[in-house]
């Protein structure tokens, strides 16, 4: 499938359940699996970008906006972004205030000048995009829209944790995700984001258990403190931007 042909059926789907997204997920998982993702996200700018809450951000791939409403409470200002124009509405009538701004936009084509952000952040987008090619794309337009100095935050399912083509099933079953989708591996997103120029200055792993695994999302609080979070069902990634 072409990049094109790929983008435009991503787009048809996601603007066809942007209404229903969150119950189609599971809505007991979806809050939980939020809860536990906003919060490492949170927890990495915080580490690794002193004076967040000065700080304007972006949120690529943010679908109906609740990461990216989120993490406005704890800085200036925040912009998402979305390919499906459904998922971009939900975002503006479910989300307002001031400082949050939501548009449609392809992640190789941000709708920004250079260095407009403090940081930007992804959560699920590069196994939607398959291609390494797609991925590079996406990588060095993050960068160019965020400040030198500033961070890339990156979450994306992790292929070495053993049930997550489980969860994948589930997610295609339910209507969430097409089928297209191709699980990423954390060492193939550690190395496009270096190729770009990228300082890596924290990854590892969370949630060993799929949220959509019923009654075995309690294992999750056990591992993260031993060698098993690299086969977090999720893996994140927060990187260093220098454009010198």
């Amino acid at each position: 499938m072409t990049e094109e042909l790929l983008k435009k059926s991503q787009k048809e789907h996601f603007d066809s359940i942007a209404k229903e997204y969150a119950q189609r997920i599971n809505s007991k998982g979806y809050q939980y699996y939020f809860g536990v993702t906003s919060g490492k996200i949170l927890g990495a700018l915080k580490a690794h970008l002193p004076g967040l809450e000065g700080a304007a951000g972006l949120d690529v791939g943010c679908g109906n906006g609740d990461l990216t409403a989120e993490i406005r409470k704890h800085c200036l200002s925040m912009a998402g972004t979305d390919l499906s124009e459904g998922m971009i509405g939900v975002a503006k009538e479910i989300h307002r205030g001031p400082g949050l701004e939501f548009s449609a936009a392809s992640c190789d084509g941000l709708p920004f000048p250079d260095s407009s952000f403090d940081f930007s952040v992804t959560t699920h987008l590069f196994h939607h995009l398959v291609e390494e090619e797609l991925m590079s794309k996406a990588i060095a337009e993050m960068k160019r829209v965020t400040k030198s100095g500033g961070l890339i935050v990156s979450v994306d399912t992790n292929r070495l944790n053993p049930l997550v083509s489980f969860g994948q099933y589930l997610m295609v079953r339910r209507g969430v995700d097409t089928g297209q989708e191709r699980l990423v591996w954390p060492r193939t997103l550690l190395r496009l984001m270096r190729a770009a120029g990228l300082r890596v200055v924290a990854d590892g792993g969370f949630c060993l258990v799929p949220h959509l695994v019923p009654g075995l999302g309690f294992l999750n609080k056990y591992f993260e403190a031993t060698f098993l979070h690299l086969l977090g069902k999720d893996y994140l990634i927060a990187a260093r931007v220098d454009k010198r």
